[in-house]
């Protein structure tokens, strides 16, 4: 992860797709849906491993299986895309797990 470099673009659909808004009440949902889940993500939502931080690759699958779920709920598409020239996988944020009650 160290020696990661590249590019990534993240985008919130496809060429010829709408981006839609959260219209729903509820908390955070004031903003577009690409957002709402690229900021889970980014609270650590797509480190499903456990591993303290979170990747590219880590927020691309949480942002589009989010958004994808999200769109066929509502009997439409919307399909972020990720173009990815990179070497390594790019770490986006390091975060603190909560601790156990355990």
């Amino acid at each position: 992860f160290e020696e990661a470099e590249g590019m990534a673009i993240l985008a919130s659909c496809k060429q010829g797709q709408l981006s839609y808004e959260w219209r729903e009440p509820g908390p955070g949902k004031g903003r577009s849906v690409f957002t709402y889940f690229l900021l889970e993500a980014l609270t650590g939502a797509a480190d499903r491993d456990e591993k303290g931080f979170v990747t590219v690759q880590d927020a691309s699958r949480h942002v589009t299986n989010g958004v994808k779920l999200w769109a066929s709920q509502r009997n439409t598409s919307q399909t972020p895309t990720l173009q990815y020239t990179v070497a390594g996988d790019i770490i986006l944020i390091n975060y603190e797990q909560p601790e156990s009650s355990t």
